[in-house]
């Protein structure tokens, strides 16, 4: 297919709400919270995410990601027996809705290879590129927590720029499509906040089928995410960070045009390994819509 000169762009909303809870150390309960041993947070992530992607030749494009987030939170405060304390205020957390900028991603990629071999046709690409520091970041919250300070433990970004690399690879006889990806962001240095970020990697498989539907396809994706622990110049590591979770996903793709289509896609997560915290995470929700746009000199 010649990609040359041609212009795709994704815009994909995606939602997961999390429950969450963790102790809380002595030394970071100031006065008016010695009774609170332990947080717990029920927490909603929206993120709207603009993608656009420039083919200059076959081979060589652009890729380019700027996500907007919210989050929402809503905490209870409990005792060393975990019952509820009615009427408590924090300086660790309160309930309010955050909204910003994520890290942007930029990527340069090329196709390292591409062909056919009756009936597949094939493709592998190979991309490399860095995050900018887009997204918020906040001083140390467990130095601010030892002194006593109200705090902000929500991060919309990492504060440094981070190398990032993909892998992906497509497999198709027309009836079928198999995908093979991975992705792997690795923060290097630490913010000037004292915060490093853990190194996020994950990979995936999918199969899309038409179950002879013209105008869909149906996609399921297995995928492992792994995350390590964010954390911080103090000797602190932050709560519910450094994880390994399987995730089974399900899809549907509406192609409603030759250059448009609509996908809608389910995930579930299954936590393997949790380094701190008790994380629950039902599901992941995302609703995308890709239009591709040929920019190509007219005759």
């Amino acid at each position: 297919m010649d990609q040359a000169n041609t212009l795709s762009l994704s815009v994909t909303a995606m939602t997961t709400k999390l429950h969450l809870e963790h102790p809380v150390e002595a030394d970071q309960r100031p006065t008016g919270e010695e009774m609170v041993h332990h947080h717990a947070l029920d927490m909603l992530f929206s993120d709207l995410v603009f993608a656009p992607t420039y083919f200059v030749t076959d081979s060589w494009y652009f890729t380019a990601s700027a996500p907007l987030r919210a989050a929402n939170t809503k905490v209870e405060f409990l005792d060393a027996d975990r019952n509820a304390i009615p009427g408590q205020s924090s300086i660790h957390h309160r309930n309010e809705t955050l909204v910003g900028m994520g890290d942007i991603s930029l990527i340069t990629g090329y196709r390292v290879l591409s062909g056919s071999v009756e009936p597949w046709n094939y493709s592998v690409d190979l991309g490399i590129g860095s995050t900018l520091p887009t997204g918020s970041t906040e001083p140390d919250p467990f130095e601010l927590g030892r002194d006593g300070k109200d705090h902000q433990h929500i991060m919309f970004g990492s504060g440094t720029y981070d190398p990032t690399f993909q892998l992906n690879a497509l497999l198709s006889d027309g009836a079928h499509t198999f995908s093979l990806w991975s992705t792997a962001l690795t923060p290097l240095v630490a913010n000037n906040y004292g915060m490093k970020s853990g190194a996020e990697m994950s990979a995936g498989l999918g199969w899309l089928h038409s179950f002879g539907l013209d105008e869909w396809l149906f996609q399921f994706q297995p995928e492992l995410y792994h995350e390590e622990p964010t954390s911080w110049s103090g000797g602190e590591t932050s709560q519910n960070t450094g994880r390994t979770d399987f995730i089974a996903g399900l899809g549907a793709t509406w192609l409603f045009s030759e250059t448009a289509e609509t996908t809608l896609m389910i995930k579930k997560p299954f936590n393997i390994r949790s380094a701190g915290g008790q994380l629950e995470m039902p599901l992941i929700i995302s609703l995308g819509l890709n239009l591709r746009f040929d920019l190509g000199d007219e005759d």
